[in-house]
């Protein structure tokens, strides 16, 4: 499978926010916390006239606590 090959999506990376200032939310039935910033951010990508938008977040796609897959997919 190649990259091309698979569904178009946009994706966000960010290191900034305040990590005191969380919000709960869920992805497939299972709860997340992320910055408020994020939250934010999230919010102002999928309003609008979009029904549907495939997003890649590296703070919930990645690992942040495993500093190895990390390093990895940086």
């Amino acid at each position: 499978m190649f990259l091309d090959d698979g569904p178009d999506y946009d994706a966000l990376s960010y290191a900034w926010g305040n990590d005191n200032q969380v919000c709960k939310i869920a992805i497939d039935g299972i709860e997340h916390l992320i910055t408020k910033n994020l939250h934010d951010a999230l919010q102002a990508l999928v309003s609008g006239d979009q029904l549907v938008r495939l997003l890649w977040v590296d703070a919930l796609s990645i690992n942040q606590a495993d500093m190895k897959e990390r390093s990895r997919q940086v």
